[in-house]
C-alpha cells in the first residue's frame, strides 16, 4: 500500500542513539491531516509497552508483531530479575500470544552480563531498534509504517537523559531529598 508515500518520504531519518528530531506527539500532530480518524486514534493511543487489548480489538500488523516481541523480550528481563531476588518467574510475566523469538534469550543475557545498569539498557534499546529494523522491511509506506516510526521516536526520546552526567545530578539530587528528610525532625515522633 502507497496511500502515505508522500509523508512518510518528507520524514526525517532516525538514527540510533540520536536524539529524535520532534516527540512523539509532535510526529501524531504531523500525521494528522492524513489519517482517518481511526488511525489518528489508533496512532495517538501507540506505545512501546504492549497494552492489554480485547480480543475483538487487534491492533495493526505490525503493531502486533512488535508487541508480541516485545512482550517476549520484557518477560525474559523479568525472569532474570525475579530469579536475581528469588521471586517466582511467573509472577509479572504477561501473555505474549502463539510467537516465540527464541533469539530474545541471547539478547538479555548479553545485556544482563553488562558491567552496569546503563548499559544493559542501552543494549537492550540496540535490539528493539535492530527489530523495528526488521519490520520496517516489511512495510513500505502503509499505515504500519507510521507506527514503526513512532515506535522509534518512543524509544529514542529517553536517550538524551540516559547521559552519564545528567544520571549523577538526578542521584545527587535524591541524595540530598533524603538527607533533608532525615535532618528535619519529624512532627509525629514527639
Amino acid at each position: 500500500m502507497s496511500e502515505f508515500i508522500y509523508l512518510i518520504s518528507s520524514l526525517p531519518l532516525l538514527r540510533e542513539g540520536e536524539p529524535p528530531p520532534f516527540s512523539a506527539d509532535d510526529f501524531v500532530r504531523r500525521c494528522a491531516d492524513w489519517l482517518s480518524p481511526a488511525e489518528l486514534d489508533a496512532l495517538t493511543d501507540l506505545q512501546l509497552l504492549p497494552p492489554d487489548l480485547p480480543p475483538d480489538l487487534p491492533p495493526h500488523p505490525a503493531v502486533a508483531a512488535w508487541h508480541a516481541w516485545e512482550t517476549d523480550l520484557r518477560n525474559r528481563v523479568a525472569g532474570i530479575r525475579e530469579a536475581a531476588v528469588q521471586r517466582d518467574p511467573e509472577a509479572d510475566r504477561h501473555e505474549a500470544g502463539p510467537a516465540c523469538f527464541p533469539g530474545n534469550e541471547r539478547i538479555v543475557q548479553e545485556a544482563f552480563a553488562a558491567p552496569d545498569p546503563r548499559e544493559r539498557e542501552r543494549l537492550l534499546d540496540h535490539a528493539r531498534w535492530r527489530r523495528l529494523d526488521d519490520l520496517e522491511t516489511s512495510w513500505s509506506f502503509g499505515f504500519d509504517r507510521l507506527c514503526i516510526y513512532k515506535l522509534r521516536l518512543l524509544l529514542a526520546a529517553p536517550w538524551p537523559q540516559r547521559e552519564p552526567a545528567a544520571g549523577r545530578q538526578a542521584v545527587d539530587t535524591l541524595v540530598d531529598r533524603i538527607y533533608r528528610r532525615q535532618e528535619t525532625p519529624d512532627a509525629t515522633a514527639a
